[in-house]
């Protein structure tokens, strides 16, 4: 509570201010004056709710000094005392909202009691507004939650435009995305150089939410809301999206000195596409947060590269590693470090290191089994390594390097142990219907490894190198046996004599009658 006095004499004014000194413990400032200007400066910086003005001042009077205020929304209890007792005064103050019209000289303790009353009303009138404040901003923040929550409805699940769907979109003036292009925008701010406490984690998500909400005013339509996670999702209009990502990031790192990862989804309009689209803004928050070098990442971005299953990246791992490709190596670990932000089975740094290291005992496990090589146990300063990685590309980084160490263990091998493998199985059984993924299975392998550890080794395909056996061994016996042409075709593992004759003369220029009668 602020009481200001105003009154020329001094003797007055001394008295005044001991009785205001002695009224109230929760009085927090009391301001003493004797000129009108000087009460001007005093009521425009620090708007007290109660003035006690005498009418005739040395400079004004104070009945023109409360005409002149000029202040919105401010109006404070006026007293005012007088030793004139004119009743146009009186009408006059009590025109401009004067509570009270004491004469001089005044009884002391009414006068007290007066302020104290007055003190006691403007406490009451603060209470009323402060309630009526929190009623409006509840029921502002409980008509804000339930819009967030249908937001995250439509976000989550695919949803058809019915008629409830409809009338909730009027109710919010979200009508927009019907049928509006749009863009999804996932954020949310990037690990801090130090560890924050959960509560003020909230406190800073709440400031940026903050910063978002003001910053979003330049670009409508536009919603925002924050999701379980604690992500910033935003749903706004394409048209202005790299204007709105610089405004983004700038903003909340001017204001909040955090860096923040974004994922932006790719364009989509109506109701049902709202899903897809959350679901990629999500991926790309992922990769935007894993990436050192990034904090914008679009999710155009990760649909250029190749979404391989982990068994197939497993396979050209080891055969990169087999084949001592170094390119190859990194290639298959930026593909997996990827596959773990794409499948959405990491959410946390510990997750993404843990998973690493999965996939590199599993790959190790493998290739020691198929090498029959005692590679060792994998090094303790590995898992330190993975447990610092602060992005995905020192993930990718340390996976990479690993497997580059491993293929120069393997290569003193002067032929790979597993196509020696293969090619015995091949010659014992050229003449079954041998195909290579049940080569591969028997080899525990993967057929695309195979495949092309096959073709280094040898120099040809695994189904070329067979078809070249077989027409090896049907020309032997065309030559040396005395077996009709029918048989040598079952011998050989074909059944179709017809397309055993169109293969033959292709591969030697000859049919099989000519070739078993020539010179």
């Amino acid at each position: 509570m602020k009481i200001l006095i105003i009154e020329d004499e001094p003797q007055s004014l001394e008295g005044m201010k001991r009785m205001v000194e002695q009224l109230d413990a929760e009085l927090e400032h009391a301001f003493f004056c004797r000129h009108a200007g000087e009460a001007m400066e005093v009521i425009e910086e620090h708007l007290p709710e109660l003035i006690v003005t005498d009418i005739i001042l040395p400079d004004s009077t104070g009945l023109d000094l409360m005409e002149s205020i000029q202040i919105d929304h401010y109006e404070p209890k006026v007293i005012i005392v007088s030793g004139f007792d004119n009743f146009d005064y009186a009408k006059r103050g009590l025109k401009l909202g004067a509570v009270d019209y004491f004469l001089k000289p005044f009884d002391t303790a009414a006068f007290s009691q007066k302020l104290l009353d007055c003190m006691a009303w403007v406490r009451e009138e603060k209470r009323e507004r402060q309630e009526r404040h929190h009623a409006k901003e509840m029921a502002h923040l409980g008509t804000r939650s339930m819009r967030d929550v249908f937001l995250s409805g439509l976000c989550l699940k695919p949803a058809y435009l019915q008629e409830h769907i409809h009338h909730r979109l009027q109710t919010w003036g979200l009508e927009w995305l019907v049928d509006k292009p749009c863009r999804i925008f996932a954020i949310t701010m990037k690990a801090p150089p130090n560890k924050l406490s959960e509560r003020e984690e909230d406190t800073l998500s709440f400031a940026i939410g903050n910063i978002i909400e003001e910053l979003l005013q330049r670009f409508q339509p536009s919603v925002t809301f924050q999701n379980a996670k604690r992500n910033w999702i935003i749903i706004a209009s394409s048209n202005e999206m790299e204007e709105l990502l610089m405004t983004l990031s700038e903003g909340i790192t001017r204001y909040q000195k955090v860096k923040t990862g974004i994922g932006v989804s790719e364009p989509t309009s109506g109701i049902l596409a709202l899903h897809q689209a959350y679901s990629q803004s999500i991926d790309a928050l992922r990769a935007a947060l894993l990436s050192r070098e990034q904090d914008i990442c679009r999710f155009e971005q990760l649909k250029e590269q190749s979404h391989s299953s982990e068994e197939e990246i497993a396979a050209c791992m080891l055969s990169s590693v087999a084949m001592r490709d170094v390119e190859g190596i990194r290639e298959s670990a930026d593909l997996y470090v990827h596959s773990l932000v794409m499948n959405g089975k990491a959410t946390r740094p510990a997750d993404y290191s843990q998973s690493c290291m999965d996939f590199v005992m599993g790959l190790q496990e493998k290739l020691q089994k198929n090498t029959k090589l005692a590679l060792g146990v994998i090094p303790l300063e590995l898992w330190e390594e993975m447990d610092d990685c602060e992005s995905m590309d020192d993930l990718s980084a340390a996976i990479a390097n690993y497997f580059q160490e491993l293929a120069l263990q393997l290569k003193g091998l002067n032929k790979n142990s597993l196509v020696e493998q293969a090619l015995s199985i091949i010659h014992e059984r050229y003449t079954e219907d041998l195909k290579l993924q049940q080569l591969a299975d028997e080899l525990n392998l993967h057929p695309v490894w195979l495949s092309q550890l096959f073709k280094k080794e040898v120099g040809t395909n695994f189904l070329d190198y067979v078809t070249e056996l077989r027409m090896q061994k049907a020309k032997e016996l065309l030559r040396h046996s005395n077996m009709k042409i029918y048989e040598i075709v079952e011998a050989v593992g074909y059944q179709d004599i017809h397309y055993f004759g169109k293969l033959f003369k292709k591969k030697t220029g000859e049919s099989p009658k000519a070739f078993r009668y020539g010179k």
